[in-house]
């Protein structure tokens, strides 16, 4: 019974609670996973599209110069021609052209803190290639001729733009060298399909690095650039080292297999969830991962506090619950008692005066009804004794008029036997007969006058008989 009594106090307290509160987080958890969530995804799309362009305007160099040669023809063949004299030497008529050609095309790449250095380079000369940091350069005695083995070795390749990270040493036995992405891409003339040179921009990887630290305004944003065809992390924020290059299942190749821009991704260390854009200018992908955890930070902590509630919620109802269960079990126990008590005639408690609950008011007018009914049976009681008390006199007054009647008779009778003959002792057992038999039949009707007659007759014969010289 005490089970049942939980079980129905539980459900009349859990339900009006626990529905709202589930309504509540369902709706708010729908809210914050559909709506908030497309707006910060349209958001993280947004600043990546404000990354993209700044890093895209800062390698963009190397498109403007390729460009610039591209449109220029008569550019390209003064090139060729001096680059092709260099090594017979050059007057100082064109050493002056040639200056302000390289002023021309280096205008603004020298001006650019994130490049470390550019080259152009022509077939014509296998000894000479113009740079931005020595302008005419011998391949002899250049600190970096590296760059001209890639080339070479992609030279009949028919990929025209590759990136790759090398280290520049601008002395022998420098000790702080410098950590460069180098970006490759083909100068092609009008008709023809084998390069005729190439163009080379170096990057300062590292300061690149240092300005998406600082574009991020999330700091457990990770930000980092995927090269589409080697699949190589060209640069990244800090963020990323900690983060995501830290995780053993963390392939960039399988964000490029990805054909939606905005998914989640799983690794060891956690959900993530990426955006990502192409770059405008090289084959590139901008990506942005933020943990699952931060971008959904609000919706998690509302979805903790609304099981926090259900939870709250449960253990209140289920005590309430219990302590209703026992005063409820208690006060029906108390019932029982009571009915059982009375059933065996002991005397009961004096009632409370007020009730406060159900059960107090049923177990008060439990009680107040047995109260009436023994009073009505201890009435109906005495009125059956009364009754039968009643009942025993009108048979003891009956049966000792017949006791008297024949003990008179057998004194008539005796007296009769003794005398041989009536005499004045039969005369008066007679009279008082005949008085004794008209006051007990006697029911305080009417009398006949004829009745009273002959009973005074017999009364005063006895007189007569008693007094019989005075009366």
């Amino acid at each position: 019974m005490k089970k049942k009594f939980f079980m129905k106090n539980l459900l009349f307290f859990i339900v009006p609670v626990l529905i709202p509160v589930l309504i509540l987080g369902i709706f708010v958890s729908y809210i914050m996973d559909n709506h908030l969530a497309a707006e910060k995804n349209a958001r993280n799309t947004y600043e990546l599209i404000s990354y993209s362009n700044n890093i895209d305007s800062i390698m963009g160099e190397l498109e403007r110069l390729h460009t610039s040669l591209s449109t220029n023809p008569a550019m390209i063949l003064s090139l060729k021609k001096m680059l092709s004299q260099s090594k017979y030497g050059l007057s100082a008529e064109d050493y002056k052209i040639l200056n302000v050609i390289i002023d021309l095309l280096y205008a603004s790449s020298n001006s650019n803190p994130y490049i470390e250095s550019l080259y152009v380079y022509f077939n014509v000369s296998s000894d000479y290639f113009i740079s931005s940091t020595s302008r005419l350069s011998d391949f002899n005695y250049f600190y970096d001729t590296e760059w001209y083995n890639s080339y070479q070795s992609h030279f009949n390749d028919p990929v025209n733009v590759w990136t790759e990270y090398r280290v520049i040493n601008r002395y022998k036995e420098d000790k702080f060298p410098t950590w460069v992405l180098t970006i490759y891409r083909k100068i092609f003339s009008s008709g023809k399909s084998e390069p005729d040179g190439i163009l080379v921009l170096n990057v300062k990887a590292n300061e690149v690095n240092k300005l998406l630290n600082t574009m991020s305004e999330t700091p457990e944003k990770n930000i980092f650039v995927i090269d589409s065809q080697e699949g190589m992390v060209l640069f990244h924020n800090n963020r990323f080292e900690k983060d995501l290059l830290s995780a053993q299942s963390f392939n960039s190749k399988d964000i490029l297999e990805k054909e939606e821009t905005v998914f989640n991704y799983k690794t060891d260390t956690g959900y993530y969830t990426i955006n990502k854009i192409a770059s405008s200018v090289y084959n590139w992908e901008y990506v942005s991962a933020i943990p699952y955890g931060t971008l959904y930070k609000v919706s998690l902590w509302l979805k903790q506090l609304t099981f926090f509630l259900i939870a709250a919620a449960i253990l209140i109802s289920m005590t309430i619950a219990y302590y209703f269960a026992n005063k409820n079990y208690a006060d029906i126990k108390n019932i029982l008692n009571i009915i059982e008590r009375a059933s065996r005639g002991e005397r009961l408690d004096k009632l409370p005066v007020a009730t406060n609950d159900v059960f107090s008011y049923i177990l008060h007018n439990i009680v107040k009804t047995f109260l009436e009914n023994d009073y009505l049976q201890v009435q109906l009681s005495e009125r059956k004794y009364h009754m039968r008390t009643l009942e025993l006199l009108a048979l003891q007054s009956q049966l000792n008029p017949h006791f008297l009647f024949n003990t008179m008779e057998t004194i008539y009778w005796k007296v009769m036997a003794l005398s041989g003959k009536p005499n004045e002792a039969t005369r008066m057992i007679e009279n008082i007969s005949d008085i004794l038999h008209y006051s007990l039949d006697s029911d305080g009707d009417m009398a006949d006058l004829q009745d009273e007659i002959n009973i005074t007759k017999s009364y005063l014969e006895i007189q007569s008989v008693r007094y019989k010289n005075q009366f």
